[in-house]
């Protein structure tokens, strides 16, 4: 027996209720189990929010029925949004205005127009046969590290991102063999892993490279044997064959040769630490490399994302998180002037803040880790490492050690 397809309605009641009504009526006539608040909404003794929560999550799509009062309600952004946060596939449906209404986020995804300038029946037999479309499944992630517990989400620079890994799933694009690989580039600290990590745990990139997503953490001094093997047993090798460094590539450019995934090479110092690996992909693979070294674009010819420090603003809510203060609706803590100046002291890199507001969590004032930025002394350091570009996050880390010793 075939399970149908749960859908849950997401609209407005100021748009077009009716049609809503009607849209509900005509689904479930062809099979399909529908959410729909004026019919389904249960009395468990549940918040609102909680019983369409947990209807969304119940469910297998959703469908947006856009119109002027949908993309202005915070209700109805707070359903899709938990949609996509599911792994959910969202369908648009543009009932009143034009197609400008449609959220950022959905921008990439098929809009149907089911405005009263069409035929109904047209419309919804369209949008019936999107609903029949089987929804891709979820690659496997292979070593891919969790986000933080304080993950501060970077929404137009994972965008960026995913537009150059994904650039011919997204528009019609020619990819050579160095365009298969993407360079994520940024100084120490500046949060290049985990806004890859973040990449690759998207749903669209699960999506999108169906044979798996594979994380190696390379290095300044990487165990290349190591690192190939690890990748040629996820893939499926066999470790028999795999004997020397030789073997290693060998086996990893069969096993790759009709691949769709994507090999995410972490910590990157060295070129050559990249070259077998590119050599290795087959064409439906893809590889996302990120380093501090942007020189490393030029001689692999591939595609950059440079990442630069936070705004001012994104970094104060990142050093509240790790603080453990309360963000109330996302929006911008209330610090005193010493923890802004801290801000500044820790040049806004996501790694310096997370130390100093793990600092101000450990019962240390604001005033007291001023002082001690102010006032390290990294001359040692300094000798050691002369042109070394990234003083303030040396002095957190300072700071963070000194503090440990109290």
């Amino acid at each position: 027996m075939t399970i149908p397809t749960r859908i849950f309605l997401s609209y407005a009641r100021g748009d077009d209720e009716p049609f809503v009504r009607q849209l509900y009526a005509d689904l479930t006539a062809h099979g399909f189990k529908v959410w729909w608040d004026r019919q389904d909404m249960p009395s468990r003794g549940l918040t609102f929010l909680q019983e369409i929560r947990d209807a969304i999550l119940a469910g297998d799509r959703l469908v947006l029925v856009v119109g002027p009062k949908a993309v202005t309600s915070d209700y109805v952004a707070a359903e899709w949004q938990c949609a996509l946060e599911a792994c959910q596939v969202v369908t648009p449906a543009l009932r009143l205005g034009d197609f400008n209404l449609l959220p950022e986020q959905l921008s990439r995804a098929h809009c149907i127009d089911m405005r009263a300038s069409r035929p109904y029946a047209q419309a919804l037999a369209e949008l019936l046969r999107v609903l029949d479309e089987p929804v891709a499944m979820l690659c496997e992630l292979h070593n891919v590290p969790s986000l933080p517990a304080n993950f501060l989400a970077r929404p137009d620079d994972l965008q960026a991102l995913s537009e150059l890994v994904l650039g011919d799933v997204i528009r019609p694009t020619a990819i050579t063999s160095a365009k298969q690989t993407a360079l994520l580039q940024g100084m120490g600290g500046v949060g290049k892993s985990v806004l890859a990590a973040a990449f690759a745990r998207s749903c669209e990139a699960r999506r999108a490279f169906r044979d798996g997503i594979f994380w190696l953490t390379v290095g300044q001094q990487p165990d290349l044997f190591g690192l190939a093997q690890t990748a040629a047993l996820a893939l499926g090798g066999d470790k028999g064959e795999l004997y020397d460094l030789t073997s290693a590539w060998g086996l990893l450019g069969k096993l790759l040769v009709d691949k769709t995934c994507l090999l995410v090479l972490d910590d990157v110092w060295d070129v050559r630490h990249v070259e077998k690996f590119c050599a290795a992909l087959g064409p439906a693979g893809r590889m996302l490399v990120t380093t501090r070294d942007g020189g490393l674009a030029t001689a692999l010819g591939a595609s950059v994302h440079r990442l630069d420090m936070l705004p001012e603003e994104d970094a104060l809510r990142l050093m509240a998180k790790y603080a453990g203060l309360p963000l109330p609706g996302g929006a911008t803590p209330s610090l005193p002037a010493a923890a802004r100046q801290v801000a500044h002291e820790c040049g806004c890199l996501p790694f310096a803040l997370a130390l100093c507001g793990a600092m101000h969590a450990d019962h240390v004032s604001w005033k007291d880790i001023l002082d001690a930025l102010q006032a390290a002394d990294l001359s040692f350091i300094e000798k050691q490492l002369p042109n070394y570009p990234f003083p303030d996050m040396l002095k957190s880390i300072k700071v963070s050690l000194d503090m440990l010793g109290r």
